[in-house]
């Protein structure tokens, strides 16, 4: 690429995607953001956005309810917060960093309890559609020592 083929972008660039018209409008795959998309929650925006397309809203909804019913605190956050606490009660910069770190591998909150809370819906959805009782799924789950995800602290 030439120094002119970056001048030509210099002031515009096309985009299938859309664009922004300041004080005007907000385009996003040819649909106005605002007077187009306003009924849309957001996460049904996201979804547009990623593929350009409005998705089934009983399907958005139910992965709506997955991820707010599995909702853990971002892993990126909550380490950097005890790192700081530790820090801010004169805890040696090694201490503080262990620290952060050790939470880090915890499997307790994070991405890897929204895998397990999820795999755990999806196999208890099967056994029930095989016809066992969820009581009966759930006593099965503990009895063989697995633990229950889900919002707050697991189940053992």
């Amino acid at each position: 690429m030439s120094v002119n083929d970056l001048l030509t972008y210099e002031n515009c660039y096309p985009s299938e995607m859309g664009g922004a018209f300041i004080g005007e409008r907000a385009v996003m795959h040819g649909r106005d953001i605002l007077n187009d998309l306003g009924h849309l929650s957001w996460l049904e925006l996201v979804f547009f956005a990623a593929t350009g397309f409005e998705g089934d809203r009983e399907k958005i909804a139910i992965i709506s309810y997955v991820w707010t019913g599995c909702s853990y605190p971002d892993p990126r956050l909550w380490n950097n917060r005890v790192a700081a606490l530790a820090g801010s009660t004169r805890s040696t910069a090694s201490l503080a960093v262990a620290a952060g770190v050790a939470l880090s591998e915890a499997t307790i909150y994070g991405h890897r309890a929204n895998v397990r809370a999820i795999d755990f819906m999806i196999r208890a959805q099967q056994a029930v559609e095989k016809g066992v009782e969820l009581e009966q799924f759930l006593i099965d789950e503990i009895d063989s020592g697995r633990r229950i995800y889900g919002y707050g602290r697991p189940i053992s």
